[in-house]
């Protein structure tokens, strides 16, 4: 499972969050600053299965999409399940030299440089 951050969390604190998806791209897009993917960190988790939430209610009053028409994978976990951290990835931009250009002569988008950090043995948090 991975979750997305738009700041790098202090892994060790009690709490990570409940909106976890089962593919990275989907962090990746939701890590940066603006919703989109940039700078931010993506925390690489697992949970037992018991502990994801099916509750209709509960779900949609945590603002989960139950009709998965959007393709977000979310694994939606119970509030405070244990989830054992086993690593992330921060994302930071790297910007262009200035005037960088494609062949067409337009301005290049910004570069990308994905940090890996992977904790053994991994961290115990709460959802």
């Amino acid at each position: 499972m991975f979750l997305s951050r738009s700041q790098d969390p202090e892994v060790g604190k009690s709490r990570v969050g409940v909106h976890w998806t089962a593919s990275p791209a989907v962090a990746k897009v939701f890590a940066g600053d603006n919703g989109f993917w940039g700078k931010g960190t993506v925390l690489h988790g697992t949970a037992p299965i018991s502990h994801i939430e099916t509750d209709t209610h509960t779900l949609e009053k945590g603002e989960v999409n139950i009709k998965g028409n959007l393709h977000e994978k979310e694994v939606p976990l119970k509030k405070n399940a244990p989830v054992m951290v086993t690593g992330k990835d921060t994302i930071k931009e790297v910007p262009n030299t200035g005037g960088e250009a494609d062949e067409w002569g337009q301005e290049l988008p910004p570069k990308y440089r994905v940090r890996k950090r992977t904790y053994n043995p991994p961290r115990e948090m709460k959802a």
